[in-house]
């Protein structure tokens, strides 16, 4: 007996659907992080890094980025392709604080200027640049 062409079509369907997965998963875009807010969770890991928590960085809706730790405030315009974070010049206030929150203004500008890596697992935002990694998580609300 020879399959009739509707039968042949859903089975066509079929095996379509069933490799496409589960229709749900994509990977994390831009828009994913427009308008959020994320705070790390944990002090940043990597060599030398002087990143402790808590650092919060935004994602602006209209593409910018911001982020403050224990003193200063900085942005720039970024540009968030598939997997990085391309950060244009940044601005920063100077309030000219001591020792440890200086050093970690100047260490996250740097971070933030090598074009980190990122990744979105739900609300779970990781970033990654220059042997440094950090796992921040999207502040209640979002």
């Amino acid at each position: 007996m020879r399959p009739t062409a509707p039968a042949l079509a859903l089975i066509g369907c079929w095996a379509v659907a069933g490799c496409a997965g589960d229709g749900d998963a994509r990977a994390p875009s831009g828009t994913d992080l427009s308008g959020r807010t994320f705070v790390s969770t944990e002090d940043w890991s990597g060599s030398g890094s002087s990143f402790s928590t808590p650092v919060t960085v935004t994602f602006e809706a209209g593409g910018g980025l911001t982020w403050k730790a224990d003193c200063n405030t900085a942005g720039a315009d970024v540009e968030v392709t598939a997997d990085r974070l391309l950060v244009g010049q940044i601005a920063a206030t100077e309030i000219g604080c001591p020792g440890r929150p200086a050093k970690q203004d100047r260490d996250l500008g740097a971070f933030f200027a090598s074009d980190p890596t990122w990744g979105l697992d739900g609300d779970r935002l990781t970033l990654s640049g220059g042997g440094v990694e950090a796992v921040l998580q999207a502040t209640s609300g979002e």
